[in-house]
């Protein structure tokens, strides 16, 4: 028997961490809390470990790494220093 998913034409919807805006996979920034390296950005398609979702504004990459939202997102503890190189690494890619 056949399984039902993926269904053809699906297309995924993730949820921003900093305004709550959903969307297409490819319209946010992915940080993911990868086993070896810790909470990374991910270029990628595909990675290992919890991800969440950052609007591509700088609003959004401020509410939701300023809060405790990442960590909440990951299920883990993200370090200030961890926090502070996010953000400047995802503003600058805005930029």
């Amino acid at each position: 028997m056949k399984p039902d998913w993926p269904k053809e034409g699906h297309v995924p919807t993730r949820t921003c961490i900093g305004c709550k805006r959903k969307g297409e996979p490819k319209s946010f920034f992915r940080l993911s809390n990868h086993p070896e390296q810790g909470v990374i950005l991910v270029e990628a398609a595909a990675a290992p470990g919890r991800s969440a979702y950052l609007c591509k504004n700088e609003k959004c990459v401020t509410d939701g790494l300023s809060k405790s939202r990442l960590a909440r997102a990951l299920k883990t503890a993200v370090p200030e220093d961890r926090l502070d190189a996010l953000k400047k690494e995802l503003i600058c890619k805005l930029q």
